[in-house]
């Protein structure tokens, strides 16, 4: 099945950015309702599960290899692989929202909507590689499921 309404896949989108928007551009407010929905996993996307990736490749029209380009690839417990190298998960912060006010108001402008960017995410990243300026930080809310990007 492929969805009637889909969105590209961005430059150094992550997955589960690029899997919210599509939600979103479907109606629905939370992406947990549209995986659901869809009769997927969650967990099984942020695994990079194969077969759940081919499926969302499927829905979307988005090439797997992309949507797998701008994902942290589990490799073993406690270790990621990303560009071809593995890294620990200590690398990461997927606890916080990062992000740089300068990419978010280019997005708008240009592209109509923000997007999470897979560096944003590792933890020794702290300034914009694009502008050279820090990074802001938007902590989760009590409920995730709130989380938008600014």
């Amino acid at each position: 099945m492929r969805l009637g309404l889909t969105l590209p896949l961005l430059p150094m989108e992550t997955l589960p950015s690029f899997v919210s928007h599509i939600a979103q551009r479907n109606g629905l407010r939370h992406v947990q309702d549209f995986v659901q929905d869809m009769d997927l996993s969650w967990q099984k996307i942020l695994q990079l599960d194969p077969d759940t990736v081919q499926e969302l490749a499927d829905l979307t029209g988005a090439d797997v290899e992309a949507l797998v380009a701008g994902s942290f690839v589990p490799v073993g417990d406690g270790f990621f692989c990303f560009r071809g190298r593995d890294l620990p998960l200590s690398f990461l912060n997927r606890s916080a929202l990062k992000y740089c006010p300068h990419c978010v108001a280019n997005d708008r402008d240009v592209h109509g909507r923000t997007w999470g960017r897979v560096l944003w995410q590792l933890d020794s990243l702290q300034v914009c590689p694009a502008h050279g300026t820090m990074l802001d930080v938007l902590a989760p809310p009590s409920n995730a499921r709130k989380l938008v990007m600014p």
